[in-house]
């Protein structure tokens, strides 16, 4: 059986590893540099992430999405693979002309808009109709190149996501609570992924998809659990109110939604959206409502809002130090004015995390 290289990600941590797949006869194998086998996923349950294109990479999960993804750069290996997963192929010749006619409609739909609406306009309609799938594979697709423009703006070689097994369960633990609370209140049809960047900047940000990443800084600088909780649920309303696909498509125009219609997003547009997002901010609207939505998500999973009051108490004193490309949260509305709204509902709620878990969360990043 002849290898095949491939890069493989768990679904359950941020890093991505090279491997070696093969077909065996019961499905692919995958097998990492060491020679252990990390899965085997049978043929029927294979499903594809998105459609094939010319010089893109397939893109591979499990039937029964657990997060996990295999990207399969080889041409060899489409060919063989389409005789073992037949369904594949079926889906690929099948929704070729879904898609052409797709394009077209969305082109008239667009050519429409741009007449009759201004781009800002645009933009929020593009934002609240696109699927949720094309946010989550938005996200996916400028995560590494985010972290990557934030590592260079810290002086560093290259991005690293703090994966302690402690702290990393004690943050699955909280942001499951969150998304519970969520889901019981008004459901949102994001599967939130949280990650920790090894940073010394005390903030925060959020991908299209439900992709949020939190700086280390942001973990040590923090008084108790409500601080980080306050601020993660800040971030996931973002997510919700789908602020930040918003601001990528005034940023890149209809590029953007043109090339997620197309599902052929190259690099360099990816590249360029990573360092875009870095210097972007949140208008006084979208700032509101992620305030409010945090608040509302806070009191629903029993979490006292004082956290993320003495969060923005804080930020009032020290962000006029920081780098204009590292005040992730706009100035509109004013600390201040942010840090006496969530400060008239401190005293409802309890704690977000055990001490344990604060404790072990405080040690994610080793050290």
């Amino acid at each position: 059986m002849t290898p095949y290289r491939a890069t493989f990600h768990d679904g359950r941590t941020a890093a991505r590893r090279s491997v070696a797949v093969t077909l065996a006869p019961e499905g692919l194998r995958i097998t990492g540099e060491d020679g252990r086998e990390l899965a085997l996923w049978a043929y029927q349950a294979l499903s594809l992430v998105d459609e094939r294109f010319a010089g893109r990479p397939l893109r591979l999960k499990l039937a029964e999405d657990d997060g996990a993804r295999l990207n399969l750069a080889d041409d060899r290996l489409h060919g063989e693979l389409g005789f073992r997963a037949p369904h594949l192929r079926e889906r690929r010749s099948g929704a070729s002309g879904i898609r052409i006619a797709a394009l077209g409609i969305a082109g008239m739909v667009l050519f429409g808009a741009i007449v009759w609406l201004a781009l800002p306009r645009l933009a929020l309609l593009a934002a609240s109709v696109i699927p949720v799938s094309w946010e989550e594979a938005l996200g996916e697709r400028v995560f590494d190149d985010i972290a990557e423009v934030f590592a260079s703006l810290d002086d560093d070689q290259a991005p690293r996501f703090c994966e302690a097994a402690a702290g990393r369960a004690a943050l699955d633990r909280l942001s499951a609570r969150l998304a519970a609370a969520m889901d019981a209140t008004a459901p949102a049809p994001y599967r939130f992924r949280v990650f920790v960047l090894d940073l010394e900047i005390a903030n925060a940000f959020a991908l299209p998809g439900g992709w949020i990443v939190l700086f280390r800084g942001l973990i040590s600088s923090a008084e108790d659990s409500s601080e980080v909780a306050g601020v993660l649920a800040h971030e996931m309303g973002h997510v919700t109110h789908r602020h930040v696909t918003q601001n990528i498509m005034r940023a890149m125009g209809l590029r953007v939604l043109f090339d997620l219609i197309m599902g052929d997003m190259g690099d360099g547009l990816a590249g360029g959206l990573g360092e875009a997002l870095v210097y972007l901010s949140y208008n006084r609207e979208a700032e509101a409502e992620a305030d409010v939505a945090a608040l509302a998500l806070l009191e629903a999973a029993g979490i006292g809002a004082q956290g993320l009051a003495r969060f923005f108490e804080r930020l009032a004193e020290t962000s006029g130090d920081m780098p204009a490309a590292l005040q992730l949260f706009s100035t509109h509305p004013s600390h201040d004015a942010r840090a006496r709204l969530f400060a008239a509902a401190a005293a409802r709620g309890g704690a977000a995390m055990s001490a344990e878990d604060w404790t072990a969360l405080k040690g994610i990043c080793g050290g």
